[in-house]
């Protein structure tokens, strides 16, 4: 039986303002595992400047008009002043707590850990004052203390490729700050948005984590020690609001300009004629786009002595992709129809091979499952053989045989969001087509936009090498590396990169996220 963990939940006014946050201390309250004592920080933000808290607070209402049908309420103000009295918060007022009539009452609470939504060094003397410290968020880039933005503006207004945060732990005061967990996502365009996905990620995580703190009173990893950290602001002074506010007006001006006077960039498929690890950028060929389409994610196989390439082709008329088959003579691709088309979308068409057959297991996150498809007659005729996962948005799924176990790796959002660029999930079975798929114990394996998603997967004699793609600032699909899969196994899973590919040095485009090879051939797409 699990013991209770008696948490305590530090918090400030800010906290109480946004969804996010609400949502994570309900499901602190209602945990049965939990015994919740909430604690606010009194004087825990500075003296605020009122013409830029009023500035502020007119740009992000302006924000939340224009993305109103999304997620503006998902940041709307929660709580009024009757509300928070119906709390039962004790108020903290000393930042010095050590040496405060309150730490002694704080440790008669008997807290087993403190949770402290925002990071702030100057409470870190609570850890003395709990059996097991304080868990503890910051942004996991770090900025200059005489130059600090809010978290999830920094990230917007720089044009960072990702908006992240650590989990950290400090057992004590004259112990290490420990980053326990990394997380990024791909960073949005403006910052209600990029704030919103955030909050929302966030929770999953600190979920993730407590829920395995309290299961066994510690915390499952460990990346090292923290640098030199620092409260961040929740509002920005009124230098940082008028360089966001002109980078916003630029940006978007720019936007509608290249909508209008520029053709918009599209995806093409390009092949090599040898192995992947002699790549050479300047001796590849292009497949041609058919009319008001574009070809991507292309996988390439050998059978009865020719080479197949399975790409998706996406249609700007129906507004969804099939499943397009090319033979590839030469230097020469013959299309020769299409292998699979279903009513929704479908795409990344991963190939793989088991008892003499080939299969197919294309991306359906449009329809919510993954499938496999087997070729009745190759390359044009498929069946759907398997349905191996429902009620699930998983892209970009790809399947191996290793160590006398069938893998599979997939992208999957944990929170059943649109984005699935930033979570790498495993699962392994004893064969492909089975009814029970065990998950990997430590899913999510990756949680970064940067090194997630999948991209393909190559071989080179006994060693396996994953494809996966980098995420760019506004741009899906930026570029693409190659790791090493160092361990795979029920216990650990390990990668590490050993190449990386800017997409202006394949055939200069603008990106490029997708690359795989038979060993003869080599595909990839690109961006121009």
């Amino acid at each position: 039986m699990t013991k209770l963990l008696t948490l305590g939940l530090i918090l400030d006014f800010d906290d109480l303002s946004e969804k996010g946050s609400h949502d994570l201390i309900k499901w602190l309250e209602l945990n049965p595992d939990v015994t919740l004592k909430k604690y606010l920080l009194k004087n825990s933000s500075p003296r605020r400047n009122y013409l830029a808290s009023s500035l502020w607070s007119l740009i992000t209402y302006l924000e939340s008009l224009f993305y109103r049908r999304y997620f503006a309420n998902y940041l709307k103000k929660l709580m009024n002043l009757e509300d928070f009295f119906m709390l039962d918060i004790e108020v903290l007022c000393s930042s010095n707590f050590i040496y405060s009539s309150q730490f002694k009452s704080l440790q008669s609470d008997q807290i087993d850990l403190f949770l402290m939504l925002n990071f702030d060094e100057k409470v870190q003397d609570l850890c003395n004052a709990s059996q097991h410290g304080i868990l503890s968020i910051h942004s996991l880039l770090s900025t200059d203390a005489r130059n600090r933005y809010p978290q999830a503006l920094y990230e917007v207004l720089f044009k960072t490729n990702k908006t992240g945060f650590s989990l950290l732990h400090q057992k004590s005061v004259n112990a290490n700050i420990d980053t326990i967990f990394n997380a990024a996502f791909p960073t949005h365009n403006y910052f209600l948005a990029n704030k919103r996905n955030l909050l929302k990620r966030r929770n999953i995580y600190i979920k993730n984590n407590l829920t395995f703190f309290i299961k066994n009173r510690f915390f499952q990893n460990n990346f090292g020690h923290s640098p030199l950290l620092v409260r961040l602001p929740h509002i920005p002074n009124l230098a940082q609001q008028m360089r966001y506010f002109s980078a916003i007006f630029y940006r978007f001006f720019l936007k509608a300009s290249k909508k209008f006077l520029f053709t918009q960039p599209r995806w093409s498929v390009g092949f090599y004629l040898d192995h992947w690890k002699t790549f050479k950028f300047k001796e590849a060929h292009v497949i041609n786009n058919p009319n008001n389409c574009y070809l991507a994610d292309p996988f390439i196989i050998s059978n009865s002595g020719k080479n197949y390439c399975f790409v998706e082709e996406y249609s700007f008329n129906t507004s969804k992709g099939r499943i397009s088959v090319y033979e590839i003579n030469s230097t020469k691709a013959l299309h020769l129809g299409y292998a699979i088309e279903e009513p929704f979308h479908m795409s990344f068409p991963y190939l793989f091979t088991f008892e003499g057959k080939t299969y197919m297991l294309p991306e359906t996150s449009a329809n919510n499952d993954i499938r496999i498809y087997e070729s009745v007659k190759f390359p044009l005729e498929w069946k759907l053989k398997k349905i191996l996962m429902k009620d699930i948005f998983a892209v970009d799924s790809m399947i191996l045989f290793y160590d006398n176990l069938w893998w599979l790796l997939t992208n999957i959002n944990p929170d059943n969001g649109t984005d699935a660029c930033s979570d790498l999930c495993i699962f392994y079975s004893s064969h492909p087509f089975s009814e029970t798929w065990h998950e990997h114990k430590l899913n999510p394996l990756i949680v970064d936009s940067e090194l997630a998603r999948n991209g393909g997967l190559l071989f080179d004699k006994d060693a396996i090498f994953r494809v996966s793609q980098k995420q760019k600032f506004d741009q899906y699909g930026g570029e693409f590396q190659i790791s090493r899969v160092n361990v795979m196994n029920e216990e650990k899973y390990s990668e590490s990169v050993e190449h990386s590919f800017e997409p202006s040095k394949i055939l200069q485009s603008k990106a490029a996220h997708h690359f795989h090879s038979n060993g003869k051939i080599t595909v990839f797409d690109f961006l121009k």
